[in-house]
């Protein structure tokens, strides 16, 4: 008779254990080898799943010390050295302090107490910037000090002005808060609400992208020239060539008489990382056949009587495949949603835009929406 066995049947598809007196562990736990294992009713081994307060892993044995990720709770829990789970409690964890709420949740992005635990559950110390708040945390975890920062737009004194993440002032209190929006923000059905509820001073619309007009733009234009909002537009292009630059240029132009636009901002060349949902064909890298879309599409636009035209790109791409001083005297529109801008343009001077977020929620648009200041 086999005793103190592991056992593996087929037909079950699971370890079985033959105790000391030849009887199969059923319905109990079993330290084996300085593991505990738990037998379920019929004696077929528990792995991957709670038993009480305990969690077997995929080899059937209990978590102890460790992490665990539960798909079906979508938390952390933390099993301890007794095996159990921690359970409305701190446990101090490879030298950082977690909280562990009511059934053992891993405590996230909240308070606790005058503490703070942070996206990744570990407790905060030293300075943290929340909600345009900096908090200052003593070496225990504790609030020591909340201060409002000035970051972005305030008001002071009848004025309005913007500040970075560095609580620097960005332009003057004639910076202007310009949106830009597509046929992906919806249907717009308010826009003397969208201006007036959100401090907007401009708007950039899309014209659409290479042979494609934007589904939204007629209405869109037809509206703002209604009520005498400043705005301007932009093409997303796809090309690979000064041929495909060239039909950019003529679509930008057909639809600019097409809709009689008005325009208080420029004419934006949008320049990006594109590439082919099917990953056939995808934004050269190659800095000179760069320097021949832009120039040919501004050479078009210029010739067609349209001064002025820019390029608008985010500020990697201009350190890098577009870094060139025949593409750089073009630009004055940068996305970088980052604290600071970090970044200046030797090639240009006037009247410039940092779009500093892309995911900014005002009243009367659906869903995130492209902010920029203007200054």
């Amino acid at each position: 008779m086999a005793k103190n066995e592991w056992v593996y049947d087929n037909n079950y598809n699971s370890w079985f254990y033959l105790k000391i007196d030849g009887s199969y562990a059923n319905q109990e736990w079993q330290k084996i080898n300085g593991k505990w294992y738990y037998f379920k009713k019929w004696g077929s081994m528990a792995k991957s799943q709670w038993q009480g307060n305990y969690f077997l892993n995929g080899q059937g044995a209990m978590m102890q010390n460790e992490w665990l990720y539960d798909k079906h709770y979508k938390t952390w829990f933390y099993l301890k050295a007794d095996g159990s789970y921690a359970n409305e409690q701190w446990q101090k964890i490879d030298g950082k302090w977690y909280y562990f709420k009511k059934w053992g949740y891993m405590a996230q992005d909240e308070w606790q107490g005058n503490y703070y635990l942070t996206e990744s559950g570990a407790m905060a110390t030293g300075e943290l910037v929340m909600d345009d708040t900096r908090y200052t945390f003593a070496d225990s975890g504790e609030l020591k000090e909340k201060k409002a920062l000035n970051v972005g737009w305030v008001y002071r004194n009848g004025h309005r002005y913007f500040f970075n993440h560095r609580e620097e002032q960005v332009g003057t209190d004639r910076a202007k808060k310009v949106i830009d929006v597509s046929e992906h923000n919806g249907r717009i059905s308010d826009w003397k609400k969208v201006i007036q509820e959100n401090g907007v001073d401009g708007v950039i619309v899309r014209l659409g992208y290479s042979g494609v007009e934007d589904k939204e733009l007629a209405y869109n234009i037809q509206e703002l020239n209604r009520l005498g909002i400043p705005y301007g537009v932009y093409l997303y292009t796809y090309a690979e060539n000064e041929t495909d630059a060239e039909n950019d240029a003529k679509q930008t132009i057909e639809l600019l008489k097409k809709y009689k636009m008005n325009l208080s901002y420029p004419i934006y060349y949008d320049v990006e990382n594109w590439e082919y949902v099917n990953k056939t064909k995808r934004a050269s890298n190659d800095t000179g056949i760069w320097v021949k879309i832009i120039n040919k599409y501004m050479t078009t636009m210029k010739q067609a009587g349209y001064q002025n035209v820019k390029v608008y790109s985010y500020r990697q791409l201009l350190q890098t495949r577009l870094n060139h001083p025949d593409i750089l005297q073009h630009v004055n529109w940068v996305a970088a949603y980052t604290d600071v801008l970090d970044w200046n343009n030797p090639h240009y001077s006037g009247e410039k835009g940092w779009q500093y977020t892309s995911s900014d929620s005002l009243k009367g648009i659906r869903g995130h929406v492209d902010v920029s200041v203007w200054y």
